[in-house]
């Protein structure tokens, strides 16, 4: 199986000499510190070496290494700018990290309101008050399938009732994390949730057994990320059949 969103992150930390503490927000933020502040270091040691040269009165040709460098002072002080702009970029990161955080939470919370949301109505006799309170019902997004958000909720831990996840959306939390270039696997995922969590009444056989065409089509060819732009099948089939399916169900 795919190894977990989270703990390839910890792998690309570790491989960078970074830490790898904390949920996949922290992770991320911090390998993009890295990645930020290398690209600052190559550009600002690319100045240093460029200066040093011209010093040694290298010609300015030689100095930079190509033609292609053209006025080697422009160059440098170009080079100056560069890191400036970098450095300003890393100072915004930082100072939007709280904000950021502070707005995954809420938007966590509001999808742990959809999962309550659908328990409660399709199982109210299985479930306690304990699910009840965490229902959203001012929340336009709370009533809609998000599998990407959702994901995060089993792999940062607030949730665990995995059977769940994988009743809505049809594939386990940890793969679906892996989706996020995947526009056209997300919406089928969409979709689906949607209309399992706002049905009163089961869901119309023939539009079940669309989504389970795709996604055991989808599982068997290992989540490719563009099986619709190269028309690979049979994904690209099963998603059309399930879009017609779903199309039909809306004009109802």
């Amino acid at each position: 199986m795919t190894r977990s969103n989270r703990a390839s992150l910890q792998q690309r930390c570790a491989d960078a000499g970074l830490s790898t503490e904390g949920t996949k927000k922290d992770l991320t933020a911090r390998l993009k510190t890295s990645e930020l502040t290398g690209e600052a270091s190559k550009a600002y040691y690319c100045g240093q070496e460029i200066g040093r040269q011209l010093q040694s009165g290298i010609s300015a040709q030689s100095a930079t290494g190509s033609a292609r460098w053209g006025n080697p002072l422009l160059e440098l002080e170009t080079t100056k700018s560069r890191i400036q702009e970098i450095s300003d970029r890393l100072a915004a990161l930082e100072a939007e990290i709280p904000n950021l955080r502070a707005s995954y939470k809420h938007d966590l919370a509001i999808r742990d309101g959809f999962f309550s949301s659908f328990l409660t109505d399709q199982y109210p006799a299985q479930y306690t008050s304990s699910e009840h309170t965490k229902q959203v019902t001012g929340d336009r997004s709370a009533h809609h399938g998000a599998p990407l958000i959702d994901s995060f909720l089993y792999t940062d831990g607030v949730r665990s009732d995995t059977s769940t996840f994988t009743m809505l959306y049809g594939l386990v939390p940890d793969s679906v994390s892996l989706l996020h270039d995947n526009k056209e696997a997300l919406k089928v995922l969409e979709y689906y949730a949607t209309v399992l969590a706002s049905s009163d009444e089961p869901v119309p056989q023939d539009f079940e057994e669309a989504f389970l065409n795709f996604i055991r089509a989808f599982e068997a060819g290992e989540f490719y990320n563009d099986f619709l732009v190269e028309n690979k099948q049979p994904e690209t089939r099963y998603y059309w059949e399930f879009m017609q399916k779903y199309s039909s169900l809306q004009l109802k």
